[in-house]
């Protein structure tokens, strides 16, 4: 019976891979098979490769062309029989307890997986030049309790604590869950473990933590964390932000679309990383190309609100990392059509009305923002209402109307700008309304809430 697959993908990692794979050999548990795909390496990895194959029996190898490390996880895991999966990457090494361990915790408890923390180190520790972050893998002082999780659960008390770490090697999974759930990788990209960590979250029954360090990471100078920011990674967030729009979509869960938000906003704050790079590399026909893309999609007449505001959010993440930039054609016109589609999209700003936004909140607040900035000649007549605040006060330099005196303010148009109270603002509109208004009563999108948090990443 075999405990433990261990799916390993190799692209020239000749000097580590050695380490890598006895750290696997030294395992206390034995009952293990070894998966390695050789990603098209040219550096002598696949020498090492063939030698293990020929000494171990359970040592099996695959080779492709360099098709990236999700490509060769999901061969490794189409072919993989142990009843629990371990994905490692081929420059890492493991402790010698990792599987028994995780395998014992698993099956006593009946979990989907366990997830656990690492130790990183200098791939040279005499490289101290090298500067590496903080230990981001220690989560023993985010207070996780030493119980079962859901997923969901798990995401919400601790991502914002930075409990989430978008790394697949961090997890030991039943192999039937993934494969129940489909949880493959994307393929042939950069950032493949964003919506499959997301994923492994959206869908777990019982989860558990190990507060302790059974993985060990090197950083290196070129990785991807570390390196700087190539056209190959922003074709991996472009494609990433197609994929996480595409879940936000489908998905009708309020909590799982918290959770995509959170890893849409994660992928657009990267585009922060423009400012490293020199434009005249290729990167502004790349930016140009998805900005089109977003154009597409943000102006389909079938385009819902989630659909706009993440894409609005993606162009307003492109224009802030480029800003740096010398502002040619190309910029120009993405920064008009971010404003001509707004525009657009709010056609009563344009118009000779009265409209109120009911609510002072922070959803509310992000909405006058975009307003201001992107239609600073509205002909509307803005203005608040609100449930306790006197008539005659102001709001973000708008008069305020007090609900009481409603039939007074006259709205052609009244925009709810609260998500959460939502039911209580209709029925204090039902009391206070004329009889036979003609009012029209429309709602803030949600997705607002997701431009205001990503202004909020704009500060930081």
């Amino acid at each position: 019976m075999i405990k433990t697959s261990v799916i390993i993908p190799v692209y020239n990692t000749k000097e580590y891979l050695e380490e890598c794979i006895e750290s696997v050999l030294a395992q206390t548990q034995k009952e293990t098979e070894i998966i390695i795909i050789d990603d098209g390496s040219c550096d002598g990895s696949l020498e090492i490769i063939d030698d293990y194959v020929r000494k171990y029996p359970f040592i099996c190898k695959l080779q492709q062309n360099h098709l990236f490390q999700g490509t060769a996880r999901n061969r490794g895991l189409e072919i993989a029989k142990g009843e629990y999966v371990y994905f490692m990457d081929s420059d890492d090494a493991i402790t010698p307890n990792l599987f028994r361990r995780c395998y014992d915790l698993c099956e006593s408890e009946g979990l989907d997986y366990v997830t656990f923390d690492a130790h990183g180190f200098r791939y040279d520790e005499s490289d101290t030049e090298l500067v590496i972050p903080d230990d981001i893998f220690d989560r023993t002082v985010l207070g996780i309790e030493d119980r079962i999780y859901t997923g969901s659960e798990f995401w919400t008390d601790f991502y914002n604590k930075h409990g989430i770490l978008y790394l697949c090697w961090l997890h030991y999974i039943k192999r039937e869950y993934l494969l129940k759930n489909d949880l493959f990788f994307e393929e042939r990209t950069y950032f493949e473990d964003n919506d499959w960590i997301l994923r492994l979250y959206m869908n777990a029954g019982r989860i558990r933590y190990i507060p302790e360090e059974l993985h060990l990471h090197r950083w290196r100078r070129n990785s991807n964390m570390l390196g700087g920011f190539t056209l190959d990674l922003l074709r991996g967030c472009f494609r990433m932000h197609d994929v996480l729009l595409r879940l936000y979509r489908e998905s009708n869960d309020e909590q799982k679309r918290i959770m995509i938000s959170d890893v849409l906003r994660l992928n657009i704050c990267r585009f922060d990383r423009l400012r490293e790079v020199d434009p005249e590399l290729g990167y502004r026909e790349e930016i140009e190309r998805f900005c089109s893309h977003l154009n597409e999609l943000m102006t389909d007449g079938q385009a819902d609100n989630s659909t706009y505001y993440v894409s609005f959010a993606a162009f307003e993440r492109i224009l802030h990392g480029t800003e740096d930039w010398d502002r040619d054609e190309v910029l120009e016109a993405i920064a008009e059509t971010a404003k001509t589609s707004f525009r657009n999209r709010h056609e009563f700003l344009m118009q000779d009305r009265r409209v109120g936004i009911y609510g002072t909140g922070r959803v509310s607040a992000a909405m006058i923002r975009l307003i201001q900035r992107y239609v600073p000649d509205e002909t509307a007549e803005l203005f608040f209402i609100h449930s306790t605040e006197p008539t005659g006060s102001e709001f973000m330099g708008y008069k305020v109307w007090n609900i009481a005196d409603i039939a007074e303010a006259d709205p052609d148009l009244i925009i709810i700008g609260s998500i959460y109270y939502r039911d209580s603002i209709l029925k204090q509109l039902e009391r206070y309304m004329p009889e036979g208004s003609k009012t029209v009563i429309a709602d803030i999108p949600r997705e607002i809430k997701f431009l205001q948090d990503n202004y909020e990443d704009f500060k930081r």
